[in-house]
């Protein structure tokens, strides 16, 4: 775990300094070490919100954020992002998720792409 703790600091040092969350790693490396699927959104969530929310205070003192352009997002993706982490993916789907995906040159750093039509297929057997 100490190592996992090592890695989860690493990748919020590396996304926060190009202004993202890191939520996608933070899955990916729950996956990778074997953690319980049902709390990877919790654990992410939790991360990405102390991540951006240290980012949005930067960005605020900076005075990048002209909240007249952001409100009307804001309106939208908060109840919208409500609305897709209500939904539950079953551990098999999101197995099926990983286990199709297709390596490229940048795999390393984007992860697996998604090959929908592969997970489907593997889906209905």
């Amino acid at each position: 775990m100490i190592i996992l703790s090592f890695l989860f600091l690493l990748t919020a040092t590396l996304y926060s300094s190009v202004g993202f969350g890191g939520g996608s790693t933070y899955l990916a490396l729950l996956l990778i070490w074997d953690v319980p699927y049902l709390i990877f959104p919790v654990i992410a969530l939790f991360c990405n919100i102390i991540v951006v929310s240290g980012n949005c205070i930067n960005y605020i003192k900076a005075g990048n954020i002209n909240f007249k352009i952001l409100t009307p997002f804001l309106m939208s993706s908060v109840p919208l992002a409500f609305i897709g982490g209500s939904l539950s993916i079953d551990k098999e789907v999101f197995e099926i998720l990983e286990k199709t995906g297709k390596e490229t040159k940048s795999t390393s750093q984007t992860g697996k792409l998604i090959q929908p039509a592969s997970a489907i297929a593997e889906l209905l057997k």
